[in-house]
């Protein structure tokens, strides 16, 4: 069975922790650097772009969840915390 896109983006793209700023920067510049951008550019990434990164992986994840749980739903809705309603 083929795992949710949502799933697989939780899985390689970091988060950023407000309570973790400085290992949460790191792996957000390790995934730049995997990713193919430059050096330069991975090590300009500071809090606030840390920040906005987070922001948006968090709404796409969202929408991807959003989207999966209308497809492949039970007649659900899912919430942006993760839970359902009818």
């Amino acid at each position: 069975m083929r795992m949710p896109e949502h799933t697989i983006l939780i899985e390689r793209v970091p988060a950023y922790g407000e309570g973790e700023k400085k290992g949460s920067q790191r792996k957000i510049r390790e995934f730049l650097l995997e990713c193919g951008f430059d050096e330069d550019f991975a090590e300009a990434a500071n809090d606030d772009f840390c920040r906005g990164f987070g922001a948006a992986r968090d709404a796409i994840i969202g929408i991807m969840k959003e989207r999966y749980w209308q497809q492949h739903g039970n007649g659900t809705k899912q919430k942006g915390n993760g839970t359902h309603e009818k």
